[in-house]
């Protein structure tokens, strides 16, 4: 391999530094910006990988093992070849190579053993994500996700109309922040699983189950972003790429339940550092080159809302999951087979906490739900009397 401009580290550095969080990517850059002249390409290949079919793969186009990093939670592979130089982390694959063809070859080479579930028609891939012990832990398993079309009509028409706009983005424009803010019961949760399944093919959902871990340490943030990355910056060296050559990374949203604390008109008086390191994820340096989304889901009234998040310019969308009127639960109810005297018995009355004419989602579920356990006739059998001896 012609290494006149190629700065080198020796392999015995590299085992020793290889502990290093992300060390892979330092070596790869280390090498593509000393390397003028070098077709570049970065792709994101979502899926589980097929290490032995992929080693085998490369090993026969040339390539020999140069590093390799598994742990707990990731694997590493650098393989070098003696026109180019292959970076695979985290799913994020780097190449550099001294013609165009054979960094295509690689990349398309690379990208078959990596085997893609496709979602099923109820459920979608969610990634979990939380702070372990070593880092970050992450856990991807398929929940129950509905199409959104199959559950609009559960939600008010000015939610209805903001939704049917948002799942049909093909990517975002106008803002990173999405809020979703209403009462308990009213579908909050499933609009946000419907969501994701919409925005399958382009980004990724990611449910983080610690978010005061994630706004307050700093080093747990940026190692959860790692594999966010873009590839539109701009470059420092003479190399010319194209569209076909710079594919940024799936997009990802995180999704943050419960976020009343952070996202409140007094949240910066309580959380002043966590909320600041929110809104420079969204728009400010930490932000920059990364494709993220964020996805707030509280139980407030929009107005409570801290207006820092709710500008224009930064909030991609918020959305209002009110009740549902007198008028629009009758509706809801003649759809879904919903008595229509047992709604109008239940209204203004208590169910469980409410006393109020309108219904959340949840209660009017509540209400089908005790119609259809009314309906199953009793099948207690009669006995007959004891005899006595």
């Amino acid at each position: 391999m012609n290494t006149e401009n190629l700065k080198m580290i020796p392999v015995a550095d590299t085992v020793d530094m290889s502990i290093w969080t992300g060390y892979e990517d330092v070596l790869h850059s280390t090498w593509m910006l000393n390397r003028r002249g070098a077709f570049q390409v970065t792709r994101h290949l979502p899926g589980k990988l097929n290490d032995t079919a992929l080693s085998e793969a490369l090993v026969a186009l040339g390539g020999r093992l140069l590093l390799e990093r598994h742990s707990w939670s990731s694997k590493g592979y650098v393989y070098e070849f003696d026109d180019a130089i292959l970076s695979l982390s985290s799913n994020i694959l780097s190449i550099a190579a001294m013609t165009k063809d054979f960094a295509l070859q690689l990349a398309e080479e690379t990208a078959k053993h990596f085997v893609v579930k496709e979602p099923s028609d109820k459920k979608v891939t969610i990634e979990f994500c939380y702070a372990g012990q070593c880092g970050v832990a992450r856990n991807s398993r398929e929940i129950e996700a509905p199409y959104w079309e199959s559950i609009k009509t559960n939600y008010p028409l000015s939610a209805q109309e903001e939704l049917d706009d948002l799942t049909s983005k093909a990517k975002p424009t106008g803002g990173r922040l999405i809020l979703f803010t209403g009462p308990p019961g009213t579908g909050k949760t499933t609009a946000a699983r419907a969501l994701a399944k919409a925005w399958y093919g382009w980004c990724k959902g990611v449910y983080v189950l610690d978010p005061e871990r994630f706004f307050g340490a700093p080093a747990y943030m940026m190692e959860l972003l790692t594999d966010t990355e873009s590839n539109d910056d701009d470059d420092d060296d003479d190399t010319e790429t194209t569209d076909e050559e710079k594919t940024p990374a799936k997009w990802v949203l995180f999704i943050i339940e419960d976020a009343d604390e952070y996202i409140s008109a007094t949240s910066k008086e309580r959380y002043g550092r966590e909320v600041a390191r929110v809104l420079n994820l969204l728009d400010g340096m930490i932000g920059q080159g990364l494709n993220i989304l964020m996805l707030f889901s509280a139980n407030m009234e929009p107005s409570e809302v801290n207006e820092a998040f709710a500008r224009p310019g930064r909030c991609l969308r918020s959305i209002d999951f009110g009740r549902l009127t007198p008028e629009e639960a009758i509706d809801w109810a003649r759809k879904n087979g919903l008595d229509l005297n047992r709604l109008e018995s239940a209204a203004g009355k208590t169910i469980g906490f409410r006393n109020r004419s309108d219904f959340s989602l949840a209660e009017l579920y509540e209400l089908l739900r005790l119609q259809g356990e009314d309906s199953v006739p009793s099948i207690i059998a009669e006995l007959p009397e004891p005899v006595m001896l």
